[in-house]
């Protein structure tokens, strides 16, 4: 709920509010009101029940331990599930290890079809998972195994008795695009590593025109890279520079999905597949190379184009307030407090003698924090490429 881009979606007119909140707040209790038909059958009619187990503050806190872990038995009785169950616990814990497995599907892979205009909240990740080769039977390779690794940890902080044992980590990094700009400062230490493996590989005389090509291999990801949203992409800029850092020239290549909108269609999709090798011949030819002095790779996730983020700053005025405080300067300014992406590759490779120096972890998640002072336009992923490289 207080995902900027999540709130600017709420407020247009063919947004079906009351479905996006069964996967944004789950919980019965998160909700003010509770949908029990719809007039016409028309999606963005619901009829409306006050609920009188609403709980304000629960709902402020979006996606919530209970949400997976709570339950009510046919009695009315709440209990807990739990990986391995308990019979100390001071509340009732069942053990449901599948269960909970499969809480990820609910979300990340709903089923259905457009059923508004411009509805696409269909991710097919999980779908993805099983034609990867890391699939081998469910609750063997899924999304637990990746996105919560396990660590050695007592259940319970406060409870230092506890014995120390293999448990989940709850820290869901995911593609490296926090929700807001100091998620930066903890993604190093909670794990957080792209994807895909990256390299530039200098062809030499193997091609008399294009020298150097850029690959991605899909080794981590179970599932497309990248998954889920569509506006999701991995943008490649490859760029020569002058003696004085000037860009001489660009080209750029998109990794990703490519949409209509008015209404939604999907008409193009070249994501690398799990386990697949893909590869880019860098466009510039010997003689562009021979007038520069730099050669720069930028690969870097994005959640949002420059479009995208105009159309989300212009909904500042129709915020619900009561679901994000101060959320209508936060939407209006969201370039401040939103990142649209993560640097996930960078090499310089000096043209005159060879030499490659290739960013860590550490540099890309600073260029990445480091945007929050860059105004959108001035944003290298933004700028309008003089020659630009269409999707292949």
């Amino acid at each position: 709920m207080r995902d900027i881009q999540f709130q600017s979606e709420l407020t247009k007119s063919d947004t079906p509010v009351w479905l996006c909140l069964n996967c944004h707040v789950p919980v019965q209790n998160q909700r003010e009101h509770m949908v029990t038909g719809l007039y016409g059958n028309d999606v963005l009619r619901p009829q409306l029940l006050a609920n009188p187990q609403y709980d304000q503050q629960m709902q402020s806190e979006g996606v919530t331990c209970a949400t997976c872990h709570i339950r009510t038995d046919r009695n009315g009785n709440s209990f807990i599930y739990g990986p391995n169950g308990s019979r100390t616990a001071p509340h009732p814990v069942r053990q449901n290890r599948a269960f909970l497995h499969n809480m990820c599907e609910r979300c990340h892979n709903p089923g259905g079809e457009a059923i508004s205009p411009n509805l696409s909240c269909w991710f097919h990740t999980l779908d993805e998972l099983k034609a990867s080769p890391h699939f081998s039977g469910q609750n063997q390779s899924d999304c637990v195994r990746c996105h919560m690794p396990e660590t050695p940890a007592v259940l319970a902080d406060n409870f230092k008795h506890l014995p120390r044992r293999q448990l989940n980590q709850h820290i869901w990094v995911g593609g490296g695009i926090p929700k807001r700009f100091e998620g930066y400062s903890t993604l190093l230490q909670r794990g957080w590593s792209a994807g895909a493996e990256i390299n530039v590989i200098d062809q030499g005389a193997l091609q008399p025109e294009k020298r150097f090509r850029v690959t991605y291999k899909n080794t981590a990801a179970g599932h497309d890279w990248p998954t889920a949203d569509p506006e999701r992409h991995i943008l490649t800029i490859a760029r020569t520079l002058d003696p004085q850092n000037q860009e001489i020239q660009r080209q750029e290549y998109r990794i990703g999905q490519t949409w209509k909108w008015s209404p939604a269609r999907k008409i193009g999709d070249n994501r690398v597949k799990s386990g697949e090798l893909r590869s880019w011949s860098v466009p510039f030819t010997r003689a562009d190379l021979s007038t520069a002095a730099v050669l720069e790779i930028h690969v870097i996730h994005l959640r949002l184009t420059a479009a995208n983020m105009q159309f989300l700053m212009a909904a500042a005025p129709r915020i619900n307030e009561d679901w994000l405080p101060n959320g209508k300067q936060l939407v209006r300014n969201a370039w401040r407090y939103y990142p649209a992406a993560t640097w996930i590759y960078q090499s310089s490779i000096n043209l005159r003698n060879g030499q490659k120096q290739i960013a860590d972890r550490r540099r890309l998640i600073q260029m990445s924090a480091a945007e929050m002072a860059i105004k959108p336009a001035d944003r290298i992923y933004w700028q309008q490429a003089e020659n630009h490289s269409a999707s292949q």
